[in-house]
């Protein structure tokens, strides 16, 4: 995702130059020739113009336009809101954590349907996801747990799907490939498992292991 600092422009050709920028800078990370980049196209050519705001301070609200518009005459600081943008390129993120699992899967002889379920329902893809309990990563992953797995970064996307599927995979032949009591463990921990004979009386725990499963058989 780009995040643009708050900058001053003056006057449309100033405007114009900075979308343009901003527009070369998105074309540059965007892989040609793929669905993201021709709705970037769109956007730019104004199909479905990217709209921005402009706020003037020594005027009355906002001001609404789009990168084709002709009244852009207009100085002070610009706040620009990219939300269409944004979304192509968490997308696109997905679409690369999802080839990098398929890797991971087959490194690890990990069912690939599963160690993805699992990804999704810790952090959505997310590899920059921090819980409030310090679990970090794609798969968070605690600090104890990603050292012991010999994770040295865990929020690099492949270090932390790797140790996370090793993990995962001790706990499947752990609970002789139980995939419910694999999913239970991998939440609260083996000890919680094997003390509950069973999956945790915990909620937590009981809708984790259902929405994976739940994803696992649609």
């Amino acid at each position: 995702m780009i995040n643009e600092p708050s900058f001053e422009l003056k006057g449309p050709d100033a405007i114009r130059s900075r979308m343009e920028e901003i527009q070369s800078k998105l074309a540059s990370v965007l892989p040609q020739g793929n669905e993201f980049q021709k709705a970037l196209d769109k956007q730019v050519k104004g199909v479905a113009p990217l709209e921005i705001r402009l706020e003037d301070p020594e005027a009355d609200g906002v001001i609404t336009s789009s990168p084709n518009s002709q009244n852009l005459d207009i100085a002070g600081p610009i706040t620009r809101q990219c939300s269409f943008l944004n979304k192509c390129m968490s997308a696109q993120q997905k679409l690369q954590v999802q080839a990098l699992i398929s890797k991971v899967a087959v490194e690890q002889g990990i069912d690939e349907r599963l160690l993805k379920a699992v990804v999704q329902a810790e952090s959505d893809f997310n590899p920059d996801e921090v819980s409030h309990t310090g679990a970090m990563g794609l798969m968070q992953l605690m600090p104890d747990t990603a050292r012991e797995l010999g994770v040295v970064d865990p929020f690099n996307p492949y270090q932390n799907l790797t140790g996370g599927s090793k993990y995962l995979k001790q706990m499947l032949t752990r609970f002789n490939g139980d995939t419910s009591l694999a999913l239970a463990a991998y939440n609260a921990g083996p000890g919680a498992v094997k003390r509950a004979g069973g999956i945790p009386n915990i909620a937590e725990t009981k809708n984790y292991v259902s929405k994976i499963l739940g994803n696992l058989n649609r």
